[in-house]
């Protein structure tokens, strides 16, 4: 991967003048086309050697052109670039993952304090010109509340900064056996750990892990009873992490006290879905505020890639066979 000349760079993100000279720069020079608009993207991805693109370019775009080295694609969640032809081509593709960490951390501690203040309760009582003060004492903040974050990636490592922040006592799982900062107790793969315990010591559960084969259907039934009775579930992933109809009967039993869901497996989310009537759901429409140096931070990325490239070594948030689902299709 080791770069020989001036290389054909095409992009169609909102760059800055000075982040195009950034990276022009870190390219050691090169031809650096900006594009106004998707309609001159074929055209231009013809010409080109390494692409930085918007999520709105289509699979096939990129499986039509083998002869690009590198592209990079301003967004998180890479699934949908896992194709096999991609998986097994010449092209590299990364991702913006963790770009978003700080305010996706905070999406995560709404969910939780919506959660322990009742806050559905609170504005139907609002809303009914009502002062509801029934069941309050008995709830507890979240100072010394347990989390557990399954996926320690960029965003798992800001919850459980946040969440140390507030005095909880925070768990982790995750592939790697590398200690976490602000984790207090974590469980990996390496070790040959299971979920079970993580579950089973959590007031709180959060996802916020990529979709693969692996971790597709990670929580159905079984682990749902595992966790402790009263425990809220949160998932800022991918909707396919759970098994919708096992988390709609563990809420209405009662096994689980809440949950907070912000990914679905079909999106929109239906209007005849049974989720958006569980008992003690918060929804919100895969939406979370934006950052004001978002575009800034996916260049971070693209710069430390660049000089990963120019010293042929492996890419940042690159795809890989791991991030594959066998169902991925053009």
């Amino acid at each position: 991967m080791t770069v020989a000349g001036p290389r054909r760079v095409v992009s169609d993100l909102p760059l800055s003048r000075a982040q195009q000279d950034r990276i022009i720069a870190a390219f050691g020079g090169c031809d650096l086309c900006i594009l106004g608009g998707s309609a001159d993207l074929p055209r231009a991805l013809d010409q080109a050697d390494i692409a930085f693109l918007s999520p709105q370019v289509k699979v096939e775009t990129l499986i039509a052109r083998p002869h690009l080295a590198w592209v990079h694609i301003d967004i998180s969640g890479m699934e949908r670039f896992s194709h096999p032809k991609i998986l097994n081509g010449s092209t590299v593709v990364t991702g913006s993952a963790g770009r978003s960490a700080p305010v996706l951390a905070e999406h995560v501690l709404m969910f939780m304090l919506a959660h322990v203040y009742r806050l559905h309760r609170l504005m139907t009582a609002q809303n009914n010109c009502e002062w509801a003060t029934e069941g309050f004492a008995h709830r507890r903040g979240l100072f010394g509340q347990s989390v557990g974050i399954i996926g320690l990636g960029q965003t798992g490592r800001e919850i459980a900064r946040m969440a140390k922040a507030l005095n909880m006592q925070v768990l982790g799982f995750n592939r790697s056996a590398l200690e976490v900062a602000h984790v207090d107790t974590l469980f990996c793969d390496a070790k040959g750990d299971g979920l079970a315990p993580l579950l089973e010591q959590s007031d709180f559960v959060v996802l916020c892990l990529a979709l693969t084969d692996e971790t597709q259907d990670l929580i159905g039934a079984p682990e749902l009873e595992r966790m402790k009775p009263g425990a809220c579930l949160i998932n800022i992933g991918r909707g396919a992490l759970i098994q919708e109809e096992a988390l709609i009967e563990a809420l209405e039993n009662g096994q689980l006290a809440g949950a907070g869901l912000d990914v679905f497996r079909q999106e929109p989310l239906p209007p005849d879905s049974p989720l958006w009537h569980a008992r003690n759901i918060l929804i919100t429409p895969h939406v979370t505020p934006g950052m004001p140096d978002k575009t800034a931070r996916a260049v971070d990325i693209i710069l430390d890639n660049i000089a990963r490239f120019r010293r042929g070594q492996p890419l940042r948030n690159a795809v890989r066979p791991t991030n594959r689902l066998t169902q991925a299709t053009m």
